[in-house]
């Protein structure tokens, strides 16, 4: 009977070392957890940090490029009318322009369309990558509405600006002009330009550069009236 007490004492006292063991083993897991835990924690803090510095890097450069874009629509929307205001003297007018002023001026109404590089829609996806609120979520949900809009418009413009001249700049084999450097006429390249505006087809194409130019005037100065729109509306936010 004592040898059986003493075989009880010793599994016990193995047992309440186990368990004291156990809950030191636990003890130390739940440690490791909570620091884990706890590096995490700071981890993303430091990643919402990060992704906060680089919203609000690249929002100051979407917002410079959207300064640049109203002041190149406002450059573009003046060129734009001093060109319909050419045409509309040549197809009303013609007669008053004489001499070397005559393919200048084919050359000048035939130019294409200024077209403006931006990086903007890199910018604005970039800008998606690190949205942490939904302040910011709803500042790109009107911006990116503004440039999803625009580019359907941008690719509409490239649809319209048609070189309506270019045929007969060909037929009566008048140079065109270059994109990037002026181009001087000759004498002779007067002649050919007075043979362009003595071609049946001459007034049907000019009338269509009108459209086209009164086209593209609408789009650009809408684009521009958006474009100061969107700009008051991220001040305002």
């Amino acid at each position: 009977m004592i040898r059986l007490l003493r075989q009880f004492k010793k599994l016990n006292f193995a047992y309440g070392k186990f368990k004291n063991y156990l809950i030191y083993a636990l003890g130390e897991t739940l440690l490791v957890v909570v620091g884990i835990l706890i590096a995490l924690a700071i981890n993303n803090m430091n990643a919402e940090v990060d992704k906060e510095k680089q919203f609000e890097n690249a929002f100051s450069q979407l917002y410079t490029n959207l300064y640049c874009e109203i002041g190149f629509n406002e450059y573009q929307l003046t060129l734009l009318k001093n060109k319909l205001e050419t045409a509309l003297i040549e197809f009303n007018e013609s007669d008053t322009i004489a001499g070397l002023e005559i393919p200048d001026r084919l050359a000048y109404l035939n130019s294409s369309h200024l077209q403006y590089s931006s990086n903007s829609k890199y910018i604005f996806n970039h800008l998606q990558e690190n949205i942490v609120n939904n302040e910011q979520n709803q500042l790109m949900y009107q911006i990116g509405s503004y440039y999803s809009v625009f580019e359907t418009w941008d690719k509409l413009v490239v649809n319209l600006d048609i070189r309506y001249f270019d045929e007969l700049f060909e037929k009566y084999s008048l140079q065109k002009p270059s994109e990037y450097t002026d181009t001087e006429f000759s004498e002779d390249d007067t002649k050919k330009a007075i043979k362009i505006r003595q071609d049946k087809s001459y007034k049907t194409r000019l009338r269509s550069t009108i459209n086209k130019l009164k086209d593209i005037i609408y789009i650009t100065n809408y684009k521009l009236d958006e474009s100061i729109a969107i700009q008051e509306y991220i001040l305002n936010q």
